[in-house]
């Protein structure tokens, strides 16, 4: 210890009291060293189960290796039914997706009937391979039969027909009157009788409508935003324009910047461009006048006319 402290006033010129602070500095280090190594050998404990925890790790872990085993569907209870009375949840136990049979309801609601085997294969995206396993349960028949079938040479023909058709036959089908619009006149209700047409696209229709300012052919409901191809087809029967529709009509040589764009038929550039035209060559004075225009076409124009006052 005093040869410490003689190194420390040769080496570095410690007074005293500094060379024993450092002595004891020292010390205080090397014992917090050495004493993780003193309490582990008083203290500490020796483990020896090494081989046992190992063996139950590794069960463990082939345990969490298994996969589960999903569980086995459902599989469709085959029996006879009849589209026009199954219900939703009945449809379901015969393997038709929830989506699928909400679609057979909803084309009963809106007016339709199921009247031979192959009327259900027309319901929109119902499977082929669905319908050829439950086409021998559905409880209608194949064909309809007509009651005044004769020989050619021109003597009645006995013709066999099986029970379910003679009930067809008999049974008046259509006891509501058939679903007509008029998208002149209809609102949002009415319009969501229509299959595939829900709350958002009656008020999409109605809003167009106000916006051109009536509709003057069935054709235009194409020129809504959303509306797909597939859609209108499917609606496009049950729809009509009266003959004795008044359409909303702009004085085109008077109206507005904002008056003209606000027509959906009208974009921006065309409104500057009519405008441009107008102070260019002067008024409007009929149809054939909107040919000087850049932006529009020949379909554009048929359709716009009937909106415009010259």
């Amino acid at each position: 210890m005093n040869q410490i402290k003689k190194l420390l006033f040769k080496v570095f010129s410690f007074s005293k009291t500094e060379a024993n602070g450092s002595v004891v500095l020292i010390l205080l280090i090397v014992l917090c060293l050495a004493m993780p190594a003193i309490y582990k050998s008083i203290f500490g404990l020796r483990y020896v189960g090494f081989k046992e925890d190992k063996a139950l790790l590794d069960s463990l872990i082939s345990q969490m290796n298994v996969k589960p085993r999903k569980p086995e569907m459902l599989k469709p209870i085959p029996k006879i039914f009849n589209p026009n009375t199954a219900s939703a949840s009945e449809l379901v136990s015969l393997g038709v997706p929830l989506f699928l049979a909400r679609r057979v309801e909803n084309f009963r609601k809106a007016g339709g009937t199921f009247r031979v085997k192959g009327d259900l294969a027309k319901i929109y995206d119902f499977p082929d391979s669905l319908y050829q396993s439950l086409q021998s349960y559905i409880d209608l028949p194949e064909n309809l039969i007509e009651d005044d079938e004769v020989e050619e040479q021109g003597s009645p023909v006995p013709v066999k027909r099986n029970a379910s058709a003679r009930v067809v036959q008999k049974k008046q089908r259509y006891n509501e009157v058939p679903l007509i619009i008029d998208i002149n006149t209809a609102d949002t209700t009415e319009f969501k009788r229509l299959y595939g047409i829900g709350s958002g696209y009656s008020r999409q229709i109605v809003s167009f409508r106000e916006a051109l300012g009536g509709f003057h052919s069935v054709d235009q409901l194409k020129d809504m935003y959303g509306m797909k191809d597939s859609l209108f087809l499917q609606i496009k029967s049950f729809l009509h324009v009266s003959d004795t529709v008044t359409l909303e009509s702009i004085s085109i040589n008077i109206a507005t910047f904002k008056q003209l764009n606000a027509h959906p038929y009208i974009s921006y550039e065309l409104t500057k461009e009519i405008l441009s035209a107008k102070s260019k060559y002067g008024k409007f004075k009929k149809a054939d006048d909107l040919k000087r225009l850049k932006l529009i076409d020949s379909v554009t124009i048929q359709k716009l006319v009937p909106y415009l006052k010259f």
